[in-house]
């Protein structure tokens, strides 16, 4: 039982229930107010009970004036409304505040008898015996934030703010009372979203030292976060200062880590420095165009932090520094690597040449899913691989080779440079591996056997050709003194044949003893004389095969064949 003194001919019970919202599908509490002579005793009623105390919270809220005692009363969300014989007032149920008050207009001889409410409509009634007045509430919770504010409640503080101002000035407190408990990154957040100067806070968090570094990084975090997308300058200086601040932690980490030996801490440690690394990297992702790529190199490089200038330079797209750089640690693979997750072909022409040198297959392999390079281009690459290969090695090991024949065969490049530097290749790579040695006392060049003329002869007989004038793309001139240089005779036969000088196919192909391709060069000559109309050159047949008959009879002693 609760026994309050006074002495009232009549009282009041009344209870205020909150109105459910879409969250709260059933009101949790009910506000209780009893009309007392000492004053208003009030409390909340949870709902359910959840003890015996069926009342939590009670006490007694006094009347705005001592001497006088209420008529009638009702509860609102935040007020008690309070109506005396000759006026009416509301008082805060938060901060026991006279908030408002007003005469009432009566009429001579007119009493008021009364206070109600309507719970559906929100409106109060107050009635004489000769009038009904209706109270209206408006607003009612405008000034309610400040109430909670300087109660230090900060949670429902914000929860009533209506306005950017009144929540900033709420975060603002609430930041300090953080801040002044030690709890940094927490004020960190708040001070953010507040209209604290940025000045004031940085400095609050830099005279912390060491350990107010978490606190402001989290604090400058924020405020990136927060501008907007049109403060370019802002965000930069935001987005550098941060590179920075996570470069110095990271390398104070590793300071650390290498002071503490075998410490059990430096498993930690290292988890910690984990963290930040990959916390560093979504930050690049993030917020890439908002940060110089000159300054954070300098910075990062300053830090000596090699794998994160990597990453950053992959995630802004300069994979041209990725390439400079994997090429210094002579990362010849990790070079290709990232050739083959990029499509700048310009990188591919200022790379290939010293990547040919070191890793010729894998950079061929490159070139090949990468259709809009221009074999052109990459001759000065091509080239850099002959001077390595010997006499030994074989043609497959050639990449170049492999290159040009993909260009001139499966993609169908008509580019006289290219077929004639296929060729060259093919000349000069089968020279090397059939000469090993050079004779210059030699009067006459060696006999050279078949077999090493074989990928000459096949790119010879099968490179494609003009349409329009049928004779194949490489220069054969410059063909036949190439291989006349090289002593390529077979290749030569093949190239006299082509140019139809036939006499002097038939004649090379008699001195090099090989009756059988002499033999096919007269029946071509027969056949291309026919096809160019009449009945042929004549003359010319006849003197072939009397070159073919004069080297039986001489040579082999053959008078029969």
């Amino acid at each position: 039982f609760i026994e309050i003194p006074g002495q009232l001919a009549r009282s009041e019970l009344r209870f205020y229930t909150p109105v459910p919202t879409l969250k709260d599908s059933a009101a949790t509490s009910r506000q209780l107010g009893w009309l007392t002579g000492s004053g208003a005793y009030r409390g909340t009623v949870p709902l359910p009970p959840t003890s015996d105390n069926l009342i939590d919270s009670a006490s007694l809220l006094h009347y705005p004036s001592s001497s006088d005692v209420p008529i009638s009363m009702c509860l609102s969300e935040f007020h008690f409304i309070f109506l005396f014989r000759d006026r009416i007032c509301a008082v805060s149920n938060l901060d026991e505040r006279l908030v408002w008050e007003e005469n009432l207009p009566l009429k001579p001889n007119e009493t008021a008898l009364g206070l109600t409410s309507d719970p559906k409509s929100g409106t109060f009634w107050l009635f004489t015996d000769a009038a009904l007045f209706e109270l209206v509430v408006k607003d009612e919770d405008r000034d309610v934030w400040s109430v909670y504010l300087k109660q230090d409640s900060y949670d429902l503080a914000l929860k009533y703010s209506k306005t950017a101002p009144h929540r900033a000035q709420v975060y603002s407190a609430y930041a300090k009372h953080q801040f002044d408990q030690g709890n940094y990154i927490a004020a960190a957040q708040s001070y953010a979203q507040s209209a604290t100067s940025f000045e004031q806070i940085t400095l609050a968090f830099l005279d912390l030292g060491e350990q107010g570094r978490d606190g402001l990084r989290s604090y400058l975090y924020a405020r990136l976060e927060r501008c907007g997308k049109g403060e370019l300058t802002q965000r930069m200086l935001l987005a550098t200062w941060l590179v920075e601040f996570y470069l110095s932690k990271i390398n104070t980490l590793d300071d650390i880590i290498a002071s503490e030996g075998a410490s059990h801490d430096v498993e930690n440690l290292k988890a910690e420095q984990a963290f930040l690394e990959d916390e560093l990297r979504a930050f690049f992702d993030t917020y890439k165009a908002n940060l110089d790529k000159k300054t954070v190199y300098d910075m990062i490089l300053n830090h000596g932090r090699e794998d994160v200038f990597i990453y950053y330079a992959t995630v802004v797209g300069d994979f041209e520094k990725v390439l400079e750089h994997h090429i210094m640690d002579e990362a010849w693979l990790k070079a290709v690597d990232v050739l083959n997750r990029q499509i700048n072909v310009d990188l591919y022409y200022r790379f290939s040449p010293v990547l040919m040198q070191h890793v010729p297959k894998e950079i061929v392999d490159s070139w090949l899913r990468q259709p809009a390079l221009d074999p052109i281009k990459l001759i000065p690459a091509l080239l850099q691989q002959q001077n390595q290969l010997t006499p030994q090695s074989p043609l497959s090991s050639n990449q170049a080779i492999r290159y040009l024949q993909h260009v001139v065969f499966t993609a169908r490049s008509t580019s006289p440079t290219i077929h004639n530097l296929l060729l060259t290749l093919l000349v000069t790579s089968s020279a090397k591996r059939d000469n090993p040695t050079t004779t210059p006392a030699a009067t006459e060049p060696p006999s050279i056997p078949a077999e090493s003329d074989l990928p000459l002869l096949r790119f010879l007989s099968t490179a494609p050709v003009d349409p329009i004038n049928a004779r194949p793309y490489y220069d054969l001139d410059y063909a036949l003194r190439l291989c006349k240089q090289h002593n390529r005779l077979q290749a030569c036969v093949h190239i006299y044949a082509k140019m139809a000088m036939w006499e002097e196919s038939v004649d090379l192909a008699l001195e090099m003893g090989d009756l059988e391709l002499a033999k096919v060069n007269c029946e071509r000559a027969t056949e291309d004389a026919t096809t160019a109309g009449a009945s042929g050159d004549e003359g010319l047949r006849k003197r072939l095969w009397l070159k073919v008959a004069k080297f039986v009879v001489q040579e082999q002693n053959d008078i029969k064949t």
